[in-house]
């Protein structure tokens, strides 16, 4: 099923410049830098690729409930709730869905 709102993610070439760009970024700013760039849409494996740069759950979270409407294969979602380590921050990972 293909997100209406977001059909295609961004290319390759500008996901990697700005995965590129988070890396250089202090651990401190980088979900800030993430929730600058929500007018993009990304697939699923991009926003594990993203999400994977952020330090804990609470940023973890944070970002993922944020990027969710941008993602164009939504049903693939889910599975990026092995990106939360605790079962606290996964139940509310499974409230970000409808």
């Amino acid at each position: 099923i293909i997100n209406s709102d977001c059909p295609a993610p961004i290319d390759s070439k500008e996901f990697d410049n700005m995965l590129n760009k988070l890396q250089k970024h202090s651990d401190n700013y980088r979900l800030k830098y993430l929730l600058s760039k929500l007018g993009n849409c990304y697939s699923t494996s991009q926003i594990r690729l993203l999400t994977k740069e952020l330090n804990n759950d609470p940023e973890r979270y944070q970002f993922l409930k944020q990027v969710y409407p941008r993602v164009t294969d939504q049903s693939n979602f889910p599975l990026l709730e092995s990106l939360l380590s605790t079962q606290e921050w996964k139940s509310y990972f499974l409230l970000i869905m409808p």
